[in-house]
This record gives C-alpha cells, structure tokens and sequence, in this order.
C-alpha cells in the first residue's frame, strides 16, 4: 500500500484521491500509530539495518543491543537486547515501541527518579538494591550509587528511549526498520 500511495502521489492524478482516501482510512485504533499502518508490511531489512547502524538521530545501537556480546561495538548497556526482538514481538507491538516508547517498557527496563534531600535527582534503571544503597544506570550508561539515606522521594520514571524518533523516519524508512527488527 505505501509503494502505491507514494506512486499515485507522485503522478499528481486527482483520479487517485478516491482510492488513496480508501488506503488511508486506517484499521488500526491508535491515532499515535494509525499514521504508519502503511509501514507494517514489506521493507528492506538491509536498508532497515542502516538505518538502524547509521542515522545519527536515533543512535539505535548506543542503547540496544543486535549482536552477541563478543560482537558488539559498544552500546547495548541502557536499553533491552534486540537479539530475538522479531520473534517475541509483532510488527504492530514494534511500531508502538518506536513510536511510543513510554507506553510498554521491557521487563527490567523500567527507570525510577530519585529526588535527593540536598536537592537535584538521579534518574535510570535500578540495577541492584539494599537497605543502604540504590545502584542505578543512567542513560549515559554510567552506574551511579544513591545512598538510601540521601533520598527524599522516588517515583517511576520515563523510558530510556526518547519520545519523538518517529519524526526522523519516513514512512519508508520505518517500513525498513521494522522489517529489520522483525527479522532479528
């Protein structure tokens, strides 16, 4: 459907209005995702993988994962594994993670905000706990050690991954990424 969008587009032919009005009309419920059900479906994983690799915008590989860890450059500390992400997720539940990274957090992943007593706050995945010390990574990929004493409030925090990486994608190159994550 986005192949024949973009190519009915490109004509310019009002004759396409009716059929491209009947493509857009969306069966998915969500407006935040409704926008992309065009890019569920085809893609060019190879493509997918670049953009992935590569566009500066979304630093993908800064926080996830894609290889084992004996081949991994860096990154991966911050944000979940991709390794296998296509097998537990569906194409529609990857869209949602791009898209509204808030909504769904993967198990572990989930980030705490730390108000201190002194004032300022430290933010990121609790990694371990006891009764003197909170031990957290931030998304810097810095483990950082609060101490029970010095805390004032904590409540649960945002997702690592920021809102808003949809906007640097095309809905082409969201077709392609998501054929590469489904692919992995």
């Amino acid at each position: 459907a986005l192949d024949l969008c973009e190519a009915a587009r490109s004509r310019g032919a009002s004759s396409f209005e009716p059929v491209l009005a009947e493509i857009a009309r969306t069966s998915i419920d969500d407006p935040a995702l409704a926008a992309y059900q065009q890019s569920l479906l085809g893609g060019d994983a190879e493509a997918g993988k670049k953009i992935f690799r590569t566009k500066a915008e979304l630093s993908c590989l800064r926080c996830h994962a894609v290889e084992s860890e004996h081949e991994q450059a860096g990154g991966g500390r911050v944000g979940p594994s991709l390794i296998g992400i296509g097998k537990r997720l569906g194409r529609l539940a990857l869209l949602e993670a791009i898209v509204t990274p808030n909504r769904r957090m993967a198990p572990g992943y989930q980030t705490s905000v730390i108000a201190l007593n002194e004032g300022g706050y430290v933010d990121g995945r609790v990694i371990a706990e006891d009764a003197q010390c909170v031990r957290m990574l931030n998304s810097a990929g810095e483990i950082v050690e609060v101490q029970a004493a010095d805390i004032e409030t904590r409540r649960d925090g945002l997702s690592a991954m920021p809102e808003g990486q949809a906007q640097f994608l095309s809905p082409r190159e969201m077709r392609d990424l998501i054929e590469y994550l489904s692919e992995l």
